[in-house]
């Protein structure tokens, strides 16, 4: 295990609290499928067979929801 320092422990704490409150502003079909797929590990192939959606449309939506939780931490982290 890393050794952290106090300050980098509190900035990992404020960047997933960043984080969780970034993911709040997704819609519940976004979150329902970040869950799905970087939390338990299903496939987009699998997610798409579960949801009805195709596979293609699984792919550029994952696409999306990285790309704005990229905006909002660029936003959040572009200054600091």
């Amino acid at each position: 295990m890393l050794k952290q320092t106090g300050g980098e422990y509190q900035d990992l704490q404020d960047k997933l609290k960043f984080l969780s409150f970034s993911l709040s502003l997704l819609d519940t079909h976004q979150r329902e499928l970040v869950y799905a797929i970087f939390m338990k590990g299903v496939s987009m192939r699998r997610y798409s067979l579960q949801t009805g959606v195709s596979r293609n449309f699984i792919a550029k939506e994952k696409q999306r929801i990285l790309d704005k939780l990229n905006q909002y931490f660029m936003i959040k982290y572009k200054s600091a």
